[in-house]
């Protein structure tokens, strides 16, 4: 079975990476067998995450995210990298549909953090 590459998106609740951490140490990344971490990467104000992990089966994103829903607002966008990209559309291709790609929840929850209103660390106080 072929494996997709799959951007995450983790927004810290309240901004608050911390329990994450916390959890993350005590626990590990409880990451389902058949879905593989492949680096990651934490916004300079340290409010979101973003990761990139690996899977043949878009399904076991929805287990390992119920692990963290407590701490976190997740997202997941199935990508691809950008080697010769530009050969494989010709000037009058169509693009793929990015919400063929990603399960119905996956995409409500993508659009439902996206749509929130951001609040700032100062309003939490």
């Amino acid at each position: 079975m072929t494996t997709s590459l799959y951007m995450v998106i983790e927004k810290f609740h309240g901004g608050d990476p911390v329990p994450v951490y916390r959890r993350f140490r005590e626990r590990g990344r409880m990451t389902p067998d058949g879905l593989r971490y492949v680096s990651s990467w934490v916004s300079t104000d340290f409010s979101c995450c973003y990761q990139l992990m690996e899977s043949a089966d878009p399904v076991l994103f929805e287990s390992w995210i119920a692990n963290w829903k407590d701490l976190a607002q997740m997202a997941c966008l199935q990508v691809q990298r950008p080697l010769n990209i530009g050969a494989r559309f010709s000037a009058n291709a169509r693009m793929p549909s990015v919400a063929s790609s990603v399960s119905k929840q996956m995409f409500c929850a993508m659009v439902s953090i996206w749509s929130a209103p951001r609040r700032s660390r100062s309003s939490l106080a």
